[in-house]
């Protein structure tokens, strides 16, 4: 995750993909940072204690786009 990860916030964050969701904790300064680089993502600052669950699975770092899941969204985006 790297070395600011202290600094940063989790968030529970869900992408609906239609046929169902992916969810995870998303590391990042802010709700308005995630909103803004990644508006296809629905943030959930108070969390129920199943989309933790369901988060759980999944840790992301805002900072680290190039890689797996966010890398995906992104790569989406481009072929739009």
């Amino acid at each position: 995750m790297g070395d600011d990860k202290a600094m940063k916030k989790p968030f529970v964050i869900e992408y609906d993909y239609g046929q169902g969701a992916v969810w995870a904790y998303l590391y990042a300064w802010s709700k308005g940072q995630i909103e803004r680089e990644f508006p296809e993502l629905g943030v959930h600052e108070h969390p129920s204690e199943r989309m933790r669950e369901y988060a759980s699975g999944l840790t992301l770092d805002i900072d680290k786009k190039d890689e797996g899941f966010l890398a995906s969204l992104l790569k989406g985006r481009r072929r739009s």
